[in-house]
C-alpha cells in the first residue's frame, strides 16, 4: 500500500524535474514505538521528534523487520528480506544479494547525488559495501554499534573520530546540506539506540534527577541524543531553505530494545513505563513489540499532517519516493 502520492500532469513536467526533492531518511537503531513522547510516553524528553510528527504523515500502524539487517535489506530494496538474501545479522547471514537493485542505485542513475552516513550491516566486504551499492560519499561505521569515538570508513579512508557518533554524523549532513550538490539523496542510519548503553552525561544526569535507574537514565538519554540531533537536521533545512523542497522520513529499524550488555538489567517495570501501548514482545520478537515503530514523513505543503492508521510498512518507502 502507498501511504501517499504526489503526482503531476505533463504540463508542469519539466518544472517537477528541474525541482525533484531531496530525500533525507533518518533510521534509527532499535528505537520501538513507545520510545519517542508523542506516542504517550510521559517519562522521555524528545521535543524535536514531537514537533516532526506533528508536521508529518504520521504512519501510526506502520511496521519494520523484528531486526536489523532484514530491515534495512527491506528498506533499501523495497522487497522482503527473505527475497534478498538477508536472513539474519550475523554469521553471514546479512549479506544483501550483488543483485539486488536499491533505492541508491536508482536515485543514483537520476541524477541524485546519494550519501549513506552510520550503521550499514548488509555486509562487510567490497563488493557488498556502500559505495557498491548506488552511494557516492559513505561514512560507514566499522563497528556497528560505537556511540562513542568511532572508527569510519570514509570512502575508502579510515577515520578515528573524538567525540559521539550522532553528532559527527549529523555534521556532516549538515555539510552536505550547506553543499551546492542538489538534489540529495542522504541515508542517515544513526546506530542510536542500540546497546551498548552510552550517553552524554549532561542528558543521563536529568533523568538520574527524576529517580529513574542509570539503566533506564541512560537508554532516555540516548533517545534524547537522537532527539537532539534530528532537531539540528530540520534546523539546518530551515536556515538553508531547503525545507520546502525536502521530504524527511524518520523510521525504526524495529522495536524496543531489551537489556543492556554493559548496565543492570531494566526491571519488567521499566520495560512496561516504555511500553504504554502493552504491545506484546521486545526487538527479535514476531509480536507487535518487536515490529511497530515510529514513522513520519514531512514535506512542507506537499503532504498535510495527518494520522494515517492502515498497516503500511518499510516495503512501502521505495516504490513510494520512486513515484514522487
Amino acid at each position: 500500500m502507498l501511504f501517499f502520492y504526489f503526482g503531476c500532469t505533463s504540463s508542469d513536467t519539466r518544472n517537477v524535474e528541474n525541482r525533484r526533492p531531496n530525500i533525507i531518511l533518518i533510521f534509527t537503531d532499535d528505537q520501538g514505538y513507545g520510545d519517542v513522547a508523542i506516542h504517550n510516553n510521559q517519562d522521555i524528553n524528545t521535543p524535536e521528534l514531537d514537533a516532526l510528527a506533528r508536521k508529518s504523515v504520521r504512519l501510526d500502524n506502520f511496521r519494520s523487520q523484528a531486526v536489523c539487517s532484514p530491515s534495512r535489506a527491506t528498506l533499501l530494496t523495497g522487497r522482503n528480506f527473505l527475497k534478498t538474501g538477508v536472513w539474519g545479522t550475523g554469521g553471514g547471514r546479512q549479506y544483501l544479494n550483488l543483485d539486488e537493485t536499491t533505492i541508491a542505485d536508482i536515485l543514483q542513475s537520476a541524477g541524485y547525488y546519494t550519501s549513506m552516513l552510520g550503521k550499514w550491516h548488509l555486509g562487510k566486504v567490497g563488493p557488498y559495501l556502500p559505495p557498491a551499492r548506488g552511494f557516492d560519499n559513505t561514512w560507514r561505521l566499522y563497528d556497528n554499534h560505537d556511540h562513542l569515538d568511532p572508527v569510519l570508513d570514509h570512502n575508502g579512508t579510515t577515520l578515528r573520530v573524538q567525540g559521539w557518533t550522532a553528532d559527527y554524523l549529523t555534521d556532516r549532513v549538515i555539510e552536505l546540506l550547506k553543499g551546492k550538490k542538489q538534489p540529495q539523496f542522504i541515508y542517515l542510519a544513526y546506530p542510536l539506540i542500540h546497546e551498548p548503553y552510552e550517553a552524554p552525561d549532561s542528558l543521563v544526569q536529568g533523568y538520574l534527577a527524576k529517580g529513574f535507574s542509570a539503566s533506564l537514565s541512560t537508554l532516555y538519554a540516548m533517545t534524547e541524543h537522537v532527539d537532539y540531533n534530528v532537531g539540528r537536521v530540520m534546523q539546518t533545512l530551515d536556515k538553508t531553505g531547503l525545507k520546502e523542497n525536502t521530504i524527511v522520513l524518520f523510521i525504526g529499524d524495529n522495536g524496543r530494545i531489551g537489556n543492556p550488555v554493559n548496565m543492570p538489567h531494566l526491571t519488567e517495570a521499566e520495560l512496561d513505563r516504555r511500553n504504554p501501548q502493552g504491545f506484546r514482545g521486545l526487538k527479535g520478537h514476531l509480536f507487535e513489540g518487536g515490529l511497530r515503530v515510529p514513522a513520519f514523513v514531512s514535506w512542507p505543503d506537499k503532504f498535510p499532517p495527518r494520522i494515517v492508521s492502515e498497516h503500511t510498512d518499510l516495503t512501502d518507502i521505495l516504490p513510494t519516493l520512486l513515484d514522487i
